[in-house]
């Protein structure tokens, strides 16, 4: 009884696949490199947790740990680009962004967070439109995610 109903698993990765054979949800420490419309993409870091992919199994979101720096997130992505992200530090700061993409480009975003003060940025084409607190350190912040 005890083998065919375990109370316990332990593995590295747990792959669900549909009707197709394709990998539409994927439980794994770490993750693989990300999918997109099949081609294989790097990852920035090494992530551990659940991965979502569509009928074509190009990754569209998760929700992870990130290896190293220990960051929660849950994303949600357009193919091949993140437009949606929720990330918690372990310190506690936290931030929400949402991106509008044109190909490559981030046409728009809105990032909200608290990080030692609470803060909202909207950005359009990289200069930024709205600021709270006025000219807060993330609104001048130029990395990928604040842009």
């Amino acid at each position: 009884h005890r083998l065919a109903h375990p109370e316990t698993l332990t593995l590295r990765r747990l792959n669900i696949v549909d009707d197709h054979g394709v990998s539409r949800v994927i439980l794994a420490a770490p993750a693989p490199e990300p999918m997109v419309l099949g081609k294989q993409h790097h990852r920035d870091a090494p992530v551990s947790g659940l991965i979502i992919a569509d009928a074509s199994g190009t990754e569209r979101g998760g929700y992870v740990t990130a290896d190293g720096y220990a960051n929660a997130m849950l994303t949600l992505d357009a193919q091949g680009k993140q437009t949606v992200l929720l990330l918690a530090e372990p310190s506690g700061n936290t931030l929400f962004r949402l991106w509008d993409r044109n190909g490559e480009d981030v046409t728009g975003s809105l990032t909200m967070g608290v990080s030692d003060k609470p803060f909202l940025n909207e950005k359009q084409s990289g200069s930024i439109v709205f600021s709270a607190p006025e000219n807060n350190p993330q609104s001048r912040d130029n990395g990928e995610l604040f842009k």
